[in-house]
């Protein structure tokens, strides 16, 4: 996983800035499926973000992007390719403990697939 960046492959830190369809974003995780990232969450109402393959890989890739609030999935996205439009996400994560976010593969193939969470942001409550 990168933190505002594409996943670049090779090592921590080599993305790109995370770009989808055209759109580039200062913020939000590159990732690579198959991919999990889990974050403790308190007082938290919404999970937001603009998902897709990232546009360095071209029409390649192809993933499913899988929202979990505790054990329970709330969005799942379908699977998505290069060339498929951004998804935007907008959650109610209200109660959760656990914010999850994953990655799958759709196609039975993890080449390319680069799958960004754009912009992505909990909002809590002080």
């Amino acid at each position: 996983m990168e933190k505002d960046k594409s996943n670049g492959d090779s090592a921590a830190g080599d993305g790109q800035t995370i770009t989808l369809n055209g759109t580039t974003y200062a913020k939000g995780l590159g990732t690579h499926a198959v991919s999990d990232v889990r974050f403790a969450i308190s007082g938290c109402t919404r999970f937001k973000a603009d998902v897709g393959v990232d546009d360095a890989v071209g029409s390649n890739g192809s993933v499913v992007f899988t929202v979990f609030a505790g054990t329970t999935q709330i969005y799942t996205s379908g699977p998505m390719t290069g060339t498929t439009a951004t998804k935007t996400i907008d959650v109610d994560i209200t109660g959760a403990s656990e914010l999850r976010l994953a990655v799958g593969n759709s196609n039975g193939s993890i080449s390319y697939d680069h799958a960004d969470w754009a912009g992505a942001r909990i909002e809590c409550t002080p």
